[in-house]
């Protein structure tokens, strides 16, 4: 149960990633034709302009093939999804709308906090805390029983 958890909970993390790469090569458009629209630039002062040849659209033509794998990757991201969620076949057709979005942070993290909060929200390590407990109650009982106060006369 629990690696069936971590799997779609994997799955929705990597549709979440899909969705912000498409938004940033979206980005990566709109600068690209925000640059090669500025008088002065274009195949001359193009960095690549000596290796290959050179079209005025060519940044624009990359960066739609960006998109298009882009958005080819939110589907595949979805349908893992759907899979490892185990989804009917009538929920194949809708769309999959995360409601998280990646955090961006500039600050570094404590590291010996982070650890110290990944292994409490261990659910498998919970359960062996919970599972030595049990045994140490265990063993005081079965001291109990056989300690000479226990024996009834």
């Amino acid at each position: 149960m629990i690696s069936t958890a971590q799997s779609v909970e994997s799955a929705y993390w990597n549709l979440v990633y899909a969705i912000d790469n498409l938004r940033a090569r979206q980005h990566s458009l709109m600068l690209a034709r925000t640059y090669w629209n500025r008088p002065g630039l274009g195949c001359e002062s193009a960095p690549w302009r000596r290796s290959t040849s050179c079209s005025p659209r060519q940044p624009w033509q990359r960066a739609k093939v960006d998109i298009i794998q882009a958005e080819n990757a939110i589907g595949n991201a979805g349908d893992v999804l759907r899979a490892s969620s185990g989804s009917k076949p009538e929920d194949w057709k809708s769309r999959i709308v995360p409601t998280d979005a990646l955090e961006v942070t500039t600050e570094h993290a404590d590291l010996d906090k982070a650890i110290a909060g990944a292994l409490e929200k261990r659910p498998e390590l919970r359960q062996r805390q919970l599972e030595l407990e049990i045994g140490e109650v265990d063993l005081l009982a079965a001291r109990n029983a056989v300690s000479p106060s226990s024996i009834s006369r």
